[in-house]
């Protein structure tokens, strides 16, 4: 059983499982400029100046894919094998994993071979799937809501998409994407809830693990094992 066309809203509502009560997270919070300019320094080339329309267009994607996830993650027949099947469909279909895998090393990414990138991109992606498969099989989300979508940064290459988030058995939750035009449609590159980003977290992370591994290889290791 396949499952395409799903954006990776669902990779990234795998963050609130852990994160379900009360609260709001601000536009783009405390680290936005941070998070913007090394996004933009992990991108090939510049993106065009986005115009108001862009703005419905990117809540109108969040709000069809939010809810369409919403559909599946009620699912509950699913085995374990058709959950990772679709978790890697999104991921390697509506992600761009290379720059985000380049933003989680930092500096580190110049210094590797090419082997080594072609072994840690298969090892990061592997491991979204495999740890966002197990976070989100016992989420509870029952409505998806849009509340309002603003430019993020004076060059307007990212689009912030506040949205709303309940479950019938917490209190509801406000959740900002950062979306990014690529290839003709809309990529989510973040997600901010209780004003922790994703990206920024992830990278802290493979940071402490770097340092305490020495290198790459390392960090290799660690998610395979992690994995295991």
């Amino acid at each position: 059983m396949r499952f395409t066309g799903i954006s990776v809203v669902a990779v990234m509502l795998s963050m609130l499982a852990t994160v379900f009560v009360s609260g709001s997270a601000q536009a783009g919070g405390p680290n936005e400029d941070v998070l913007t300019s090394a996004l933009d320094g992990q991108a090939k080339k510049k993106t065009k100046t986005m115009t108001s329309g862009d703005l419905d267009r990117a809540s109108a994607t969040m709000s069809r894919l939010g809810n369409h996830v919403v559909a599946e993650l009620s699912a509950q027949n699913l085995k374990r094998e058709e959950r990772v099947e679709f978790y890697r469909d999104l991921v390697s279909g509506n992600l761009d994993t290379q720059v985000l895998a380049r933003f989680m090393l930092g500096n580190n990414w110049q210094g590797l071979t090419g082997p080594q990138r072609t072994k840690y991109l298969a090892a990061f992606t592997d491991y979204l799937v495999h740890t966002y498969a197990i976070r989100l099989g016992g989420i509870e989300v029952n409505k998806f809501e849009i509340q309002s979508s603003t430019f993020s940064g004076k060059a307007k290459q990212d689009i912030l998409v506040n949205s709303k988030i309940s479950s019938q058995r917490s209190k509801p939750i406000h959740a900002v994407w950062r979306l990014r035009p690529r290839g003709g449609k809309f990529v989510i590159l973040d997600l901010v809830v209780e004003g922790v980003s994703m990206a920024l977290t992830t990278r802290q992370e493979f940071s402490a693990i770097l340092a305490r591994t020495g290198n790459v290889d390392g960090l290799i290791k660690t998610l395979k094992e992690r994995m295991a």
